[in-house]
C-alpha cells in the first residue's frame, strides 16, 4: 500500500510540471508574438513617419520656390522700366561683345593652324 501512494504521489507530480512547461511555453509563444507585433507596428509607424517628413520636405521646396517667385516680381515691379531696359541693353552689348571676342578667337585659332602648316612646309 505504501509503493501504491508513492507511485500516486509521483504520477501527480509529473502531471504538475507537465502543465507547468505548457503553460510556460503558451507564456513564452504570448510573449514572442506581442513582441513580433510591437516590432510589426514600429516598422509602420517608422515607414509612415518617413513618407511624412518626405512629403513636408517637398512642400517645403514647392514654397520656397513660390517665394522666390515673388520676390523676383517684386523686385521687377519695385524697378522702373527704365532700368530694366538699361540692364537689358548691356546684358545685349555684353553679349555682343562676347560674340565678338568668340570671332577673333576662332580667326586666330585659324591662323595659327595656317601658320603651323607654313611652318611645317
Amino acid at each position: 500500500m505504501a509503493r501504491q501512494s508513492n507511485y500516486e504521489n509521483t504520477v501527480a507530480f509529473e502531471t504538475n510540471e507537465t502543465s507547468l512547461k505548457q503553460s510556460s511555453h503558451k507564456r513564452t509563444l504570448s510573449i514572442l508574438t506581442s513582441l513580433a507585433l510591437l516590432a510589426f507596428l514600429l516598422a509602420i509607424s517608422l515607414i509612415a513617419m518617413a513618407i511624412l517628413y518626405f512629403q513636408k520636405e517637398r512642400k517645403l521646396r514647392e514654397l520656397e520656390e513660390v517665394v522666390e517667385k515673388i520676390r523676383t516680381s517684386l523686385w521687377f515691379s519695385n524697378i522702373g522700366s527704365k532700368e530694366v531696359l538699361e540692364n537689358v541693353h548691356f546684358l545685349e552689348n555684353i553679349s555682343a561683345a562676347f560674340s565678338e571676342i568668340q570671332a577673333r578667337l576662332e580667326n586666330a585659332s585659324l591662323s595659327r593652324t595656317a601658320a603651323q602648316d607654313r611652318y611645317r612646309e
